[in-house]
């Protein structure tokens, strides 16, 4: 049976396949190097990819895109969470805090709470199944972190099919 990324591996992971995956060639010694993880790209999916990250403790599965201004959006599924990572490396953010988060979809809100993890990412834990399905039956998503402090979209092209991939995956993975 698989068993996930411990969390700081994880968010390490999630730094890292920023650059290096976004439509573009896997750079693996990069990553390797950097942590004891491997990417893989298995899809992609309109303006998504679906991809999983592999290290000595399991596999993780998510499915990313690039933001409107730069920088890289990733839900990572972790058992039954999934986590919405942001990174970009021209934020400078005031690091290991909380901040509001709100997601509009189409014109429809969301709000919760999200982890100012580094200055560089950001981190909401929990989203739930029906902040996912908003998400796939939207157009785009425009994300507001630390009331205004950083706004991107998303290009949600895509999206339901590179999450189905990671689900199908991670299922796979438990066989």
């Amino acid at each position: 049976m698989c068993k996930t990324l411990p969390f700081l591996a994880r968010r390490a992971a999630a730094a890292l396949i920023a650059a290096p995956l976004m439509f573009g060639a896997v750079s693996l010694p990069e990553i390797v190097n950097a942590a004891p993880v491997s990417v893989s790209v298995h899809a992609v999916h309109g303006a998504w990819q679906s991809f999983s990250l592999a290290g000595d403790k399991g596999t993780s599965f998510g499915a990313m895109t690039k933001m409107s201004k730069g920088g890289t959006a990733a839900f990572v599924i972790d058992g039954d969470s999934v986590t919405l990572f942001l990174s970009d490396e021209s934020w400078d953010l005031d690091a290991d805090r909380e901040a509001p988060l709100r997601v509009r979809i189409d014109g429809e809100t969301m709000t919760g709470t999200a982890l100012i993890a580094t200055r560089t990412m950001v981190e909401m834990r929990g989203v739930t199944r029906e902040a996912l399905r908003k998400l796939a039956a939207g157009a785009e998503a425009v994300i507001d972190v630390d009331d205004g402090g950083i706004v991107w979209s998303l290009d949600l092209t895509g999206f339901t099919a590179a999450m189905s991939d990671a689900f199908r995956l991670q299922k796979a993975s438990y066989r």
